[in-house]
């Protein structure tokens, strides 16, 4: 284990050491080849038990990958994976670890597949937040090459090029010391032999100097594993190579990125997380920022961007986020709050699709290019000198939320692989921050949504009464409150006035509203003892509890009394409305003419198909046959059709005639005037209601149709006032309903 944060001679950085893996290898197809004792202390398996089998025994599976097959062509097309999952024991049970992927390439450009696991599932709460670190440190590029029992090189993969500057061809069938002689390569041949010979695992550091960087000495540790083939003998030796200079600045970066970014979501302001995010980036990792969110994010309106979605349109994104290491920031075309356009053919079409971040070490601004496409943007490319980019998608549960364009100018360094990460290490810290506003922003909207749609727009008193009003929620800055009011015009110019409040603010108060409504006396709040507000507040505290039975609630409100005899009669009602899904309910608007009636037929079949009414549907397409023909018959305008199933089958007609149905008493010769007679004989009954632009006929049937005596036609309809609470809006523009007056039921 390393133990020092500061990397000095003979000593090691505090990174969680490749030794500590558990490694495997694997073919093209995915099929173990290659097994480490490691791997068996962590998942319980022997080499004979997997070497030969497909990986799937140990691999997870996902949606995006359900089988090893998938899961390798998904590897090859992104050159290799990492991440953090559930890996199968032998048990049974999952472990959560570190999964990375790594390809790797031999003769004749055959490839191989290096897996390397780290448990991090028994970590403690006190190591969180040096596993994050050490999650991070282990994305960085690793150097790999498998030997054989002889040394030589079988496989390596890109990376390790760079450590230590040998090409692929020239490494290939060679031992390190024909390639590098001299004394580091022999010490680390020595650590692979001992290893070999049944050693454990070893850490070799060493160092070198690169003929890309001549003047730069880089640190190195190489570990090294033994392999071995199903019958356990020995198959070569794998080494791991880290760059520990790139590490050690990776860890500086990142424990400022860590402490700084505590700082980030300190509110539920879209627009202020951005700038922190900006701000935070300028000039640790940056010279200039631009963080754009799409713009149903800082407004809580729209559907969400998925991550993979290939539209023929770009998102739109609105600048949210802005910092420079130049005075008033001349690297951007854009202010807060503008639309900020990008080419078809920019990277950013790439990053929707695959949400991956995307690394322009050396910016090309060549003709024909992107950048050519976008003169605002290349003019200040231009100016400002910008030459290397990164694009991380800003992106939580598969949705994206926005970009962050990092560029440098007055830096000559090019961005790397580890800023890349690094990167995305912030703005997927940001990226929460960011949801749980933009969560917060699409409640507030509907809650806004609600409480216009809740609250009356123009109050009707009819020849009742002058009516005016105001309304002042306590949370000034947003206008959501719990308190609501109504003025109902009923018949016989009357009207109902109604006024409520529910226990607090916000998007739960005003969507708690026309639910719980109690009606109570003066005698459960008042007594010769204390005030009526004392009371209101006891009352209003029994009855804020959502969860509980309404038998329940008013049982603990009628307890809410105090103990001496009360002082006057105390009468408590509660009704709470209830909901229907909106798979009870079906809904269609027809053509006022002769083909209505034979269409609502044919909707209605199959509905109650759907629904597994079967039975009913004889008497159904006769009652709505007989309705919508009264509605072509009687009105000129739309004609709704709408079938409720709850504790009965209601089916409902809107048509736009104000005149109110009644039964005729049709001669033996008429051709007509049956109609409503055939619907109360066949409904459990029937009547109708005045709404907005018209009127509603409605006919009611028992779910479980059982046998009863004749009904006449006297029986009058039920007439329906007015209404105030509904658990079902009509299919018109919105009207409450409840039954005032009802007549007897026809028998």
């Amino acid at each position: 284990m390393i133990d020092n944060d500061e990397l000095v001679p003979g000593s090691r950085p505090n990174i969680r050491e490749p030794s500590e893996s558990a490694i495997a290898m694997l073919d093209d197809q995915g099929t173990v080849v290659g097994w480490t004792r490691a791997a068996e202390r962590l998942v319980g398996y022997s080499a004979g038990d997997v070497v030969g089998r497909s990986a799937s025994a140990v691999l997870p599976h996902s949606e995006e990958a359900p089988t090893t097959a998938e899961f390798v062509d998904r590897c090859r097309a992104r050159r290799g994976w990492s991440g953090t999952t559930t890996v199968r024991h032998r048990d049974g049970h999952g472990l959560d670890v570190s999964l990375r992927v790594s390809m790797l390439w031999g003769h004749g450009e055959t490839v191989r597949w290096l897996v390397s696991v780290t448990d991090i599932g028994e970590a403690s709460a006190e190591t969180t937040n040096g596993l994050v670190r050490e999650s991070l440190l282990a994305r960085v590029p690793m150097g790999i090459v498998v030997r054989d029992p002889q040394l030589r090189c079988t496989w390596v993969n890109d990376t390790m090029e760079s450590h230590d500057g040998i090409s692929r061809e020239r490494r290939l069938g060679r031992r390190f010391t024909d390639v590098r002689p001299g004394a580091e390569a022999e010490t680390l041949e020595s650590a692979m032999r001992e290893v070999m010979r049944g050693g454990p695992a070893k850490v070799q550091d060493h160092r070198t100097w690169l003929p890309s960087s001549p003047h730069r000495e880089h640190a190195y540790a190489a570990s090294v594993f033994c392999l071995q083939d199903a019958d356990g003998q020995v198959l070569g030796v794998c080494v791991i190579s880290v760059d520990l200079t790139e590490s050690r600045r990776a860890r500086d970066r990142l424990a400022i990125l860590s402490e700084g970014s505590t700082r980030l979501g300190s509110s539920l302001d879209v627009m202020r997380t951005s700038q922190e995010l900006a701000d935070l980036a300028v000039p640790l990792l940056a010279d200039y920022v631009a963080v754009d969110l799409e713009q149903s994010v800082p407004f809580g309106e729209g559907p969400p961007v998925h991550i993979g979605s290939t539209g023929q349109r770009l998102p739109v994104f609105r600048r949210a986020g802005l910092a420079s290491i130049h005075h008033g920031v001349p690297e951007s075309p854009w202010a807060h709050g503008e639309v900020v356009p990008w080419p078809p053919d920019s990277p950013v079409t790439d990053v929707l699709c695959t949400g991956m971040p995307h690394l322009e070490p050396i910016l090309d601004t060549a003709p024909g290019t992107w950048i050519d496409q976008d003169p605002a943007r290349a003019r200040k490319i231009h100016e400002n000198g910008i030459h290397s980019m990164m694009l991380i998608p800003i992106r939580a549960r598969r949705v994206l939320l926005g970009m962050v364009l990092l560029v440098r100018t007055s830096d000559p360094g090019p961005f790397q692989e580890i800023d890349v990460l690094l990167a995305e290490e912030l703005v997927s810290r940001a990226a929460l921050a960011l949801d749980n506003a933009r969560q917060y922003a699409r409640e507030h909207t509907a809650a806004l949504a609600l409480q216009r749609n809740l609250l009356p727009h123009r109050l009707k008193g009819g020849a009742a009464v002058e009516t005016a009003s105001r309304y002042l929620p306590a949370d000034l800055d947003h206008g959501i409150g719990g308190d609501w009011f109504d003025v109902i015009p009923l018949s016989g110019a009357r009207v109902a006035l109604v006024v409520g409040d529910v226990v607090g603010h916000g998007i739960n108060a005003a969507a708690t509203k026309g639910s719980l409504l109690g009606l109570y006396t003066d005698g459960l709040i008042e007594t010769r003892d204390h005030d009526i507000d004392v009371g209101m507040h006891r009352l209003g505290t029994a009855l804020a509890q959502p969860g509980r039975s309404l038998e329940d609630v008013c049982s603990r409100a009628m307890e809410t009394l105090p103990g001496q005899a009360p002082s006057d009669d105390a009468t408590l009602l509660l009704v709470r409305t209830r909901t229907i899904s909106p798979d009870q309910v079906a809904s269609w608007t027809l053509p006022s003419d002769q083909t209505a009636a034979r269409s609502a037929r044919c909707m209605a079949a199959r509905q109650l198909d759907e629904w597994d009414l079967g039975d009913l549907e004889d008497a159904t397409k006769l009652i709505v046959s007989e309705l919508v023909t009264n509605a072509v018959r009687h009105g000129n305008g739309r004609i709704t059709l709408r079938l409720i199933r709850h504790q009965v089958l209601t089916c409902e007609v809107f048509d736009t005639s104000a005149c109110s149905p009644r039964p005729r008493s049709a001669r033996t010769s008429d051709e007509n005037g049956r109609g409503l007679f055939l619907v109360a004989q066949v409904s459990r009954r029937w009547g109708f209601r005045s709404v907005a632009g018209g009127k509603v006929v409605w006919a009611e049937e028992e779910l479980a149709p059982a046998s009863a005596p004749a009904r006449t036609l006297g029986t009058p309809p039920v007439i329906e006032e007015h209404p105030v609470l509904a658990p079902v809006p009509p299919p018109t523009p919105a009207s409450r309903v409840v039954v005032a007056g009802r007549g007897p039921v026809p028998r």
